[in-house]
């Protein structure tokens, strides 16, 4: 009977002491854990939150300056109002107001003539600015007169390198003379004076007897009461200039010829001889 009542009792077990001892050490390492985290959050903010407060402490130390510097300056302003007030406080009151007027004309005088400098230095400018066009201007046209003089004198030289042979008549003329250069290249004629080219005929290559033509339709139109020809034949010419001697003194021109290498050139001179 004894064991029947045994058997029937519940078993004694330690499942909820075990349950307990296994939360409250889960407890403990968790807030282990977070304490361990705050701590190393703590140290890694450290050196940012210093350097903020260095930053903030420099900003502050330079505030205090200027407003210490604003402060010292805002003392000598008084001081130097304080000296004013009591110069004034000594003196006349009208002969306050004469100073303040000779002041005022003073500023007025000072002012216009600051304003007519400065008219007279924008005059200045602009008399510069005008200088240096014309300086340019000038510059330019120095420029083009030099290229000419040199183009001058290389058509100088060029005609020196040419041989000449001078005209020079006899200081009483009773007629005008032609001159009339003919060659190869055609006929050219000048007068006594200097005057050059006054008629070309022909060109290289040209047909012997229609520049004979076409110089007798211009001669024929030249005065024979006033006016002779003087003909200087080169060698390149002979094909033509017998006839033309011919047709001129048909023509009852006076003529004279004389040979002229092919190589040279003749001119009047623009003084005849006396």
């Amino acid at each position: 009977m004894s064991r029947r009542r045994g058997s029937s009792e519940a078993p004694i077990t330690l499942f909820s002491f075990q349950d307990l001892i296994c939360s409250i050490s889960g407890i403990m390492i968790l807030v282990a854990l977070l304490m361990a985290l705050d701590l190393v959050s703590r140290k890694a903010e450290t050196p940012a939150a210093a350097t903020a407060q260095d930053a903030s402490t420099a900003e502050a130390d330079r505030k205090i300056a200027a407003m210490t510097q604003e402060r010292e300056g805002l003392e000598k302003d008084l001081a130097r109002g304080q000296r004013v007030v009591a110069d004034l406080q000594g003196k006349d009151p009208k002969r306050i107001a004469i100073e303040l007027k000779a002041k005022e004309t003073e500023q007025e005088r000072l002012a216009r003539e600051l304003a007519d400098r400065r008219a007279r230095l924008e005059e200045l400018e602009k008399m510069g600015k005008t200088a240096e066009q014309q300086k340019e201007k000038l510059s330019a046209e120095v420029a083009k007169l030099n290229e000419e003089m040199d183009k001058l004198n290389r058509q100088r030289k060029d005609l020196e390198a040419v041989p000449r042979v001078v005209i020079a008549p006899p200081g009483q003329l009773r007629k005008t003379p032609i001159l009339a250069v003919c060659s190869g290249k055609g006929i050219e004629t000048s007068t006594l004076g200097g005057e050059r080219a006054v008629k070309s005929f022909g060109a290289p290559g040209a047909d012997p007897e229609a520049l004979a033509r076409d110089f007798m339709q211009w001669a024929t139109s030249r005065n024979r009461d006033q006016e002779f020809f003087f003909l200087l034949v080169k060698p390149s010419a002979a094909p033509y200039a017998r006839q033309l001697i011919v047709l001129l003194r048909e023509r009852r021109f006076e003529v004279g010829y004389d040979p002229l290498e092919e190589e040279k050139v003749a001119a009047f001179e623009d003084k005849p001889k006396p």
